[in-house]
């Protein structure tokens, strides 16, 4: 697919210096060859966390560290993309970013960067998920025995131990409370921060180089 595309990006039949082509085509072979390569092998890397995470993998719902490493797997892995995004149109000029291909290539690239983010966060999202509802099935349970207790005291009429037995209950729906309001996204200021920068950083630095190109050719 990468060494197609190089073709369509190429145009030979389009190529003004025909001394220059075997240049130009071999390079662009290459590149988005090795694109190509790398963009399939996080997929499947990003794919093998999935599998290992749905492999039974328990997070704690309250222990943000612990998925840590694999949040950052995914950022890295999009910040990368995204870095060498922006430091190739850097060196564009204004004639070669004017064009469908480069519109392609651009795009893609964020695309593909903000696909293997998401990918990374939905499997951790996934196995979050599948934690709060263990926290949520122990608590049904234990305010399901508590709140048995409770009655079965109401109805014999013993109140001096009706207060005893209605602190777990109050505990356990204290808790009930925090593990319903525990977020089953991983995200935090920084994460967003990133993601905010993964989007906005490619599309500004096109933007500003067709705007120095638009006002050279005025």
């Amino acid at each position: 697919l990468g060494a197609a595309f190089s073709v369509w990006v190429t145009r030979p039949s389009h190529f003004d210096h025909r001394w220059l082509l075997p240049y130009v085509f071999a390079s662009n072979l290459v590149m988005f060859s090795l694109m190509a390569l790398t963009i399939y092998d996080c997929l499947v890397r990003t794919r093998r966390l999935t599998r290992v995470v749905r492999s039974g993998l328990q997070l704690d719902l309250f222990d943000r560290r612990s998925f840590t490493p694999l949040i950052r797997w995914g950022q890295i892995v999009s910040l990368t993309f995204v870095g060498g995004t922006c430091l190739s149109l850097l060196f564009q000029s204004y004639e070669s970013l004017h064009t469908l291909q480069s519109i392609v290539i651009y795009s893609t690239m964020v695309v593909v960067s903000l696909t293997l983010f998401f990918m990374s966060i939905w499997s951790v999202h996934e196995a979050l998920v599948a934690a709060q509802r263990r926290e949520l099935a122990l608590v049904h349970q234990h305010w399901s025995k508590a709140r048995s207790d409770l009655k079965r005291k109401l109805a014999e009429g013993t109140a001096d131990e009706v207060a005893s037995l209605y602190a777990p209950i109050a505990a356990v729906g204290a808790y009930e409370s925090r593990v319903l309001a525990a977020s089953t996204w991983p995200f935090n200021p920084k994460i967003i921060k990133e993601l905010v920068a993964t989007i906005v950083a490619p599309v500004l630095i096109y933007a500003l180089k067709i705007a120095m190109g638009l006002s050279r050719a005025a």
